[in-house]
Order: structure tokens, then C-alpha cells, then sequence
């Protein structure tokens, strides 16, 4: 998933934390098309 966003890698926990929030960002975005 980070591989869209960055060249390296990132350490695991990092990537934990990149994937929660683009999934974040993600479920705002469909929230905000349902609603409107």
C-alpha cells in the first residue's frame, strides 16, 4: 500500500499507521459521496 505513496518501504509499524490513515482518509471520501 505505501508502495503508491513512497519510493522505500517504511518500517512496520510506520506502515501500519500509513495504511490506518489513507483508509481513514478513504472512508471520509466515501462517506461524503454517500451523503451527498
Amino acid at each position: 500500500f505505501s508502495s503508491l505513496y513512497l519510493d522505500d518501504p517504511l518500517p512496520a509499524i510506520d506502515d501500519e499507521a500509513m495504511v490506518a490513515h489513507h483508509c481513514d482518509i478513504a472512508v471520509r471520501a466515501v462517506i461524503r459521496f454517500v451523503i451527498s
